[in-house]
C-alpha cells in the first residue's frame, strides 16, 4: 500500500477548519493571555482616566496647603522630610513642589497615577490568585480568572468612595500606602512560584518597607501575607514558616520602621492619635466604631452621602452601639469559621477586618470616621461581592442549562449585562462626586448637606466663604456652627474675623473675647484681637495681645507681621525691623510696599492687614 502524504490535521482553538480542509493552527496559550491580560490593563487605563478627568484641576483645600508647606523642599531639606513619620509620602509632595511648585494639577496627575498603578496591581494579585493550584481547577481551566480579577478592579478603581483618597491631594498617604500593600502581596506571590525567587522577595521586602513609610496602616501587611501563604499556597502556617521563614521574617521586620508611631500612639502628648488623646478612652472608641464601620459597609453597596468631614460622634447609649455591633459581630464571627472551612471568603473578611483595625478598632483617633480609610478594605468587599456573585451564577446556570458550554455563555451574558450598567454607573457617580472638589465652598457645601449636624462642616464652609469674600455667607455658617456647638472657640474666632472685615469691630471683639475665654492657648484669637485693637487705634493693647499670641504659638509667622505693622505706625522702626527678621525667619515673605515704607521710615503703612483665624 502506497503511504499517505496528507498533512496532519491541527485542532484549533475554535475548532474551525482552514482551506483544504486543514484546521487552522493555534496560537500559543502564553500568547492568548499576554493579549487578553493587555488589553484588561489598557480598559482599566482608559476607564480609570475618564472617571477622574475632571478632577485635575480642583484646588487645595482643608488639611491640603498646610500640610505641603511643612513638605516644600525650599523650605526643608529633604534629610528633614526623610526624617519624619510618613517619609515615602512627604518627599512625593516634595518633588511635586521642586517640580511645579503649587501647581495643582501636577500633585493631582501623581495622585491618579498612584491609584491607577493600585488598581493595575490589584488586577494581578487576584489573577494570579485565582490560577494558584487551590484555585484553578475552578478559575483558569475555564478562562475565567482574567475576567473575574478585571472586573474585581474596575468596579474598585470606579468607586466613588475612593475619591477622597485620590481626588483630596493630602490623603495621597491612603492611595500610595495601599498601591505598596498590593505590590508587596504581588511580589510574594511570584516569588512563591519563581523557580529563581530572589528578585521576587527582594521585591516584596522593598515594597513593604516603603508602604510602612507612607502610613501606618501597613502594619496589617506581613499578617495578611503570613495569612495568604496559608490559606492559598502553603495550606497551614506551619508549612508556610517552614518554606518561607526568611522572608516573612523579614516583612515582620520591617514593623521597625513604624517605631516612632508606636511611640507617640502611647506618648503623653498625641496629636491626632493615641491612647492619651484627651476626651476619648479606647473604650469609647470601641464601642463607636461598629457603628462607623456599618455605615462604611452601607456606602460600600450605596455610595450616597459621601462626605469630606463626618464629625462622627462618640456612641454613648446602647441604642447608638447595639446595631454595629450586632452587625460587626455577626461578621467577625463568620470570618473566622471561614478562615477554617473556606479559605478564600475568611481571607478576604480578614483583609477588611485587619487592615480597618488600625482606625476603627480600639485606638483612639481624633476623627471617627474618614472615607479613606476604607481604600483597600474596598477591594476585599468588592472581591467578596463578585465572587459570590459568580458563584450564584454557577448554581443558577447549571440547574436552566444542561451543557457545560451553554451555561458558560449564559454566565458570560450575564456578567456583561450586570457589570455594563454597574461600570457607568459608579463611573458617573465618581466623575459627579469629584465635580464637588472643584473649589472649597462646594465641598463644604455637600459636607455640611450630607452631615447638617457636622458643627466642623458649617465652620470650614464659613472659611471658604470669607476668603470668597461673602463675609455675611462666612457669619451666617460660624453662627450656625456655634449653635451645633456652644463651646466651639474656633467658630466664635472665625465669625468674629468675618464681623471685622465687615467693619463691626464691637461685635469681633465679643467673639474674640469668648473664644479665648473657651480656649486660653489658642493663638489666633489673641492675634485677630489685638488687630481690632490696632484699627481702633489702641496699641499699646494691641502689642499685648500680639505678645499673648506669641506666648501661645511662637511659631505663627502672622504675629511678627502684624505687630511689626504696629510698631511701624508707632515709629518704632527698630522693633518693627526685628520682627519683620523673625517673620523672614519662620519662611515668611514681607510685602515689598512695606519695606519700602520702613525704609523711608514715613507715612502710613498702604497695606491691607495680613489676617488669621483659618
Amino acid at each position: 500500500m502506497n503511504q499517505s502524504h496528507e498533512e496532519p490535521c491541527v485542532p484549533s482553538e475554535d475548532g474551525a477548519q482552514g482551506l483544504l480542509g486543514v484546521e487552522r493552527p493555534k496560537r500559543p496559550l502564553a500568547q492568548r493571555r499576554c493579549v487578553r491580560t493587555t488589553l484588561c490593563c489598557a480598559a482599566l487605563v482608559i476607564a480609570g482616566l475618564a472617571a477622574y478627568s475632571d478632577s485635575f484641576c480642583g484646588p487645595f483645600i482643608f488639611d491640603d496647603s498646610g500640610f505641603l508647606a511643612l513638605v516644600s523642599v525650599k523650605k526643608l531639606p529633604i534629610r528633614r522630610i526623610l526624617a519624619g513619620s510618613r517619609p515615602v509620602v512627604d518627599l512625593t509632595f516634595a518633588l511635586n513642589d521642586s517640580l511645579g511648585g503649587m501647581d495643582v494639577v501636577g500633585y493631582h496627575l501623581l495622585n491618579l497615577t498612584i491609584h491607577l498603578l493600585a488598581a493595575l496591581t490589584l488586577f494581578g494579585v487576584v489573577r494570579r490568585t485565582l490560577e494558584l493550584p487551590l484555585l484553578a481547577r475552578r478559575f483558569s481551566n475555564e478562562r475565567a480568572s482574567t475576567p473575574v480579577a478585571f472586573c474585581i478592579a474596575l468596579l474598585w478603581m470606579l468607586h466613588p468612595l475612593l475619591t477622597q483618597s485620590v481626588t483630596y491631594i493630602v490623603q495621597r498617604t491612603e492611595s500610595l500606602m495601599g498601591l505598596f500593600f498590593l505590590l508587596t502581596l504581588y511580589c510574594f506571590i511570584r516569588a512563591a512560584s519563581a523557580r529563581h525567587p530572589g528578585a521576587w522577595r527582594a521585591g516584596a521586602f522593598a515594597a513593604c518597607a516603603l508602604g510602612m513609610g507612607s502610613k501606618q496602616v501597613m502594619v496589617a501587611a506581613p499578617l495578611l501575607t503570613l495569612l495568604y501563604d496559608r490559606s492559598f499556597i502553603a495550606g497551614s502556617f506551619r508549612e508556610a514558616l517552614r518554606r518561607r521563614w526568611g522572608l516573612h521574617l523579614a516583612l515582620a521586620a520591617t514593623w521597625l520602621i513604624l517605631a516612632g508611631s508606636f511611640r507617640e500612639a502611647f506618648g503623653r502628648h498625641p496629636m491626632s492619635a493615641g491612647f492619651a488623646l484627651p476626651g476619648v478612652t479606647p473604650l469609647l472608641y470601641a464601642w463607636s466604631e461598629p457603628g462607623v464601620i456599618l455605615h462604611y459597609l452601607r456606602l460600600v453597596f450605596w455610595p450616597s452621602g459621601l462626605s469630606l468631614d463626618y464629625g462622627w460622634p462618640i456612641a454613648s447609649s446602647a441604642r447608638e452601639i447595639a446595631p454595629g455591633a450586632i452587625v460587626v459581630g455577626i461578621l467577625l464571627a463568620a470570618t473566622l469559621w471561614a478562615l477554617v472551612r473556606r479559605p478564600m471568603w475568611g481571607f478576604l473578611g480578614a483583609c477588611f477586618f485587619l487592615i480597618l483595625a488600625p482606625t476603627s478598632s480600639f485606638m483612639p483617633l481624633r476623627d471617627l470616621a474618614f472615607e479613606q480609610r476604607m481604600y483597600l478594605p474596598l477591594a476585599a468587599a468588592v472581591a467578596l461581592a463578585v465572587l459570590a456573585a459568580r458563584r450564584l451564577g454557577e448554581r443558577l446556570t447549571a440547574r436552566l442549562w444542561a451543557s457545560e458550554e451553554e451555561r458558560r455563555q449564559a454566565r458570560t451574558a450575564a456578567a456583561i449585562v450586570l457589570m455594563l450598567p454597574l461600570t457607568i454607573a459608579l463611573g458617573c457617580r465618581t466623575y459627579v462626586r469629584n465635580w464637588d472638589y472643584r473649589s472649597a465652598i462646594s465641598i463644604w457645601s455637600a459636607a455640611k448637606e450630607a452631615r447638617p449636624q457636622n458643627p466642623r462642616a458649617w465652620n470650614n464652609l464659613g472659611e471658604a466663604c470669607f476668603r470668597a469674600g461673602r463675609y455675611d455667607e462666612a457669619k451666617a455658617d460660624c453662627t450656625e456652627a456655634i449653635r451645633l456647638k456652644p463651646d466651639y472657640a474656633d467658630a466664635f474666632n472665625n465669625r468674629g474675623l468675618a464681623c471685622a472685615w465687615t467693619n463691626f469691630l464691637d461685635e469681633a471683639l465679643r467673639d474674640y473675647d469668648e473664644a479665648i475665654r473657651l480656649d486660653p492657648n489658642l493663638a489666633d484669637a489673641y492675634l485677630n484681637r489685638g488687630n481690632a485693637y490696632d484699627d481702633l487705634g489702641r496699641r499699646e493693647d494691641a502689642l499685648r495681645e500680639y505678645g499673648r499670641a506669641v506666648a501661645a504659638n511662637p511659631g505663627e509667622r502672622l504675629i511678627y507681621i502684624n505687630r511689626a505693622m504696629t510698631y511701624y505706625r508707632m515709629k518704632e522702626y527698630a522693633k518693627a525691623l526685628a520682627d519683620l527678621e523673625k517673620f523672614k525667619d519662620l519662611g515668611g515673605v514681607p510685602p515689598e510696599q512695606f519695606l519700602a515704607d520702613i525704609a523711608r521710615a514715613a507715612g502710613p503703612s498702604p497695606l491691607r492687614r495680613p489676617s488669621s483665624g483659618w
